[in-house]
């Protein structure tokens, strides 16, 4: 834990305090989950482990999430987090509960949760009924924006914003060296001080073809390396397809050759001979991505193709 990531979590605790509804801004990878675990895991050595509940809000309809009413028999049926609110109030007050929200705010769904983040603390559902929060609860939102949000919604919540500036990559790398085995350590760890970080330098300083985050292209940049690397070459070659998968071909260019000039290796994309890029998926798929059936559509071996699938071939 870094000196910030622990004062992110004093603040997270001393809104979870004050506010009954909490906001953790900032892109992914930057923490957000990690900052309320580990707060989880402190409450539970005290021996006041929460109760949490954790939903995407975006991954379901609104009454999938709220509820809805048959209108025919005017049954109601409790959705994801008005299931999640019943239980939460059955809890004795010495018991803190979460429900954690991890999705973009959108109005169409925390709107109805305003009455439930002010001072009210009260949560009136379509059906009339209304289901009243103690202090002992806490609605703790993660997203890495607040876009779509509304003045009412953020004027009500603690805020708290993460961003991956302050990310250490060397501690994230020295992490991964250490659950990643496959080659020497001792000569990863020098290829990565010589190699790794200039190169990722470099491609922090040029557009991508995907807009992503500072810890989605050291994704992209680990996952050819997570089966090793035998030689200096297959190190740079692995770094050359992680972090260049995600550019254009004139910046992949550009990033190759400053790349082979400052490692003094060349030939980083070709594929070896006798090497099958499709390897990884399976017999099954690969039989039928490059069976001799042209009504089917199959998938022709030119040399670009297979440098390709190289890049793919870990995810």
């Amino acid at each position: 834990l870094t000196s910030q990531q622990m004062e992110k979590m004093l603040q997270l605790h001393l809104a979870c305090e004050q506010r009954i509804g909490v906001i953790i801004v900032g892109p992914s990878g930057s923490g957000k989950s990690t900052l309320w675990e580990v707060l989880e895991k402190a409450y539970e050595k005290l021996g006041r482990k929460p109760v949490v509940y954790k939903m995407n809000p975006k991954a379901m309809a609104r009454q999938q999430l709220l509820g809805s009413m048959n209108l025919d028999t005017r049954e109601w049926s409790d959705g994801v987090l008005t299931a999640a609110a019943r239980k939460v109030v059955k809890e004795p007050l010495e018991q803190r509960s979460w429900i954690i929200c991890d999705g973009d705010v959108d109005p169409e769904w925390i709107e109805s949760l305003n009455s439930v983040l002010d001072d009210n603390r009260l949560l009136t559902m379509p059906n009339g009924e209304r289901i009243q929060f103690a202090n002992n609860v806490n609605f703790i939102f993660e997203c890495h924006s607040l876009e779509f949000a509304s003045p009412a919604t953020v004027s009500r919540c603690g805020m708290i914003f993460l961003s991956d500036e302050a990310l250490d990559l060397q501690r994230m790398i020295k992490k991964w060296l250490k659950t990643h085995t496959a080659s020497d350590t001792t000569q990863m760890e020098a290829w990565f001080k010589d190699y790794f970080f200039k190169a990722f330098s470099w491609v922090l300083a040029h557009p991508q073809a995907v807009e992503t985050t500072k810890v989605g292209m050291l994704d992209g940049a680990l996952s050819h390396l997570a089966l090793g690397a035998g030689s200096k070459h297959d190190f740079v070659a692995a770094l050359a397809r992680g972090l260049g998968s995600n550019m254009t071909t004139e910046t992949r260019n550009d990033f190759i050759s400053d790349l082979c000039r400052l490692a003094g290796e060349g030939g980083l994309l070709d594929v070896s001979y006798g090497l099958d890029p499709l390897a990884c998926i399976g017999d099954e798929l690969r039989e039928r991505g490059i069976g001799e059936d042209e009504a089917a559509g199959t998938l022709v071996m030119t040399e670009e193709v297979q440098r390709n699938l190289m890049m793919l071939a870990p995810w």
